[in-house]
């Protein structure tokens, strides 16, 4: 059995639906599930890929508000209805503000279109 070196993001389908805001929020948890806090300053990005595959063009960004007890996602269907024909694919980061700067790619994934 290997074991992976490194941080394993989690696969994840996403669903976006013409006219529907995106809402969610992610709670603070470690890499066991346990719930813990964010770091002071972290930030995180969510964007939205016209491929699964690279290459890719990043059809649209959006950032998350980060609280000490989780990341919080407001995205509003004027941001992805422009993009509902083209995206499919996600990945959402967070990032520490450590010296140098780590990124972690928390979740992946094939978008779905409803509606």
């Amino acid at each position: 059995m290997t074991t992976p070196l490194g941080w394993q993001p989690t696969k994840i389908q996403l669903v976006l639906s013409p006219g529907a805001d995106l809402v969610f929020n992610l709670p603070a948890t470690d890499a066991d599930g346990d719930l813990t806090t964010w770091p002071v300053g972290a930030t995180s990005s969510i964007l939205f890929y016209d491929n699964a595959n690279t290459p890719r063009n990043t059809l649209l960004t959006k950032a998350g508000i980060v609280t000490a007890s989780r990341i919080d996602y407001i995205i509003e269907s004027t941001d992805t209805d422009p993009i509902l024909g083209k995206v499919r694919a996600f990945g959402l980061y967070v990032t520490y503000q450590e010296t140098p700067t780590k990124e972690y790619l928390l979740y992946y994934g094939p978008v779905k279109v409803t509606g």
